[in-house]
């Protein structure tokens, strides 16, 4: 790296690989040429010890695919690096996508990067305090939206969304953790290892990964 170049933060999860997967930021000649060949290749690894169904492994192929071509990849509009993972504890269920991402916005607040009064909630956002023994103390919000569902999708009238954010004064960024899941069942049995999963987020400067390869 020059002295030109600019140092962007990265955010980096020691996640347990059977029932997370991370979507690459990056698809070439180095890692995977496509997000067709990335999904190809991981889904059959989390039928490992169970039978599939006659279309379950295409089925989680496909899904795979659609995330990885919608999060996938990076955004040279956003001053940030997104980092997409799913959420995947049964692969005969629908995976859920969280976020994660270091903004370096001046003067932004992890009261705000968890929307902690966000007008446009059913409700008041439950705002608690969350630690990590790498990222310190921390916020974490349950925030319940009105939720329109597309045709076919079966739906309560709520979406959910879980916000965790912590700060780097160091650096004068913050850290965010996001999940919007229109099934709040799901949501609810997913938290603890979701909470897990936040405790395992660290964050750098090495773009590692734009460098991972398979």
């Amino acid at each position: 790296m020059t002295g030109t170049e600019e140092v962007r933060l990265y955010a980096n999860v020691a996640y347990d690989p059977r029932i997370w997967l991370e979507i690459p930021t990056y698809f070439g000649p180095e890692t995977w040429a496509s997000p067709q060949e990335w999904a190809a290749e991981v889904a059959p690894e989390f039928w490992d010890g169970r039978v599939p169904d006659r279309q379950g492994i295409p089925r989680l192929e496909a899904i795979f695919t659609h995330y990885a071509r919608e999060c996938g990849g990076t955004d040279p509009d956003l001053p940030f690096e997104v980092v997409a993972y799913l959420h995947v504890p049964d692969p005969s269920q629908f995976p859920m996508l969280v976020q994660v991402w270091i903004d370096t916005t001046p003067g932004l607040t992890v009261e705000q990067a968890v929307q902690a009064k966000d007008p446009t909630t059913v409700e008041p956002p439950l705002v608690t305090p969350f630690s990590s023994e790498h990222l310190g103390a921390g916020l974490r919000a349950l925030l319940y939206c009105t939720f329109v569902p597309d045709p076919g999708i079966e739906s309560d009238g709520l979406t959910a969304s879980v916000r965790y954010a912590f700060s780097i004064p160091e650096q004068e960024a913050v850290l965010t953790v996001v999940t919007v899941e229109p099934d709040l069942g799901r949501l609810m049995q997913s938290m603890d290892d979701l909470d897990e999963f936040v405790r395992q987020v660290r964050w750098g400067f090495e773009p590692e990964c734009l460098a991972r390869v398979p």
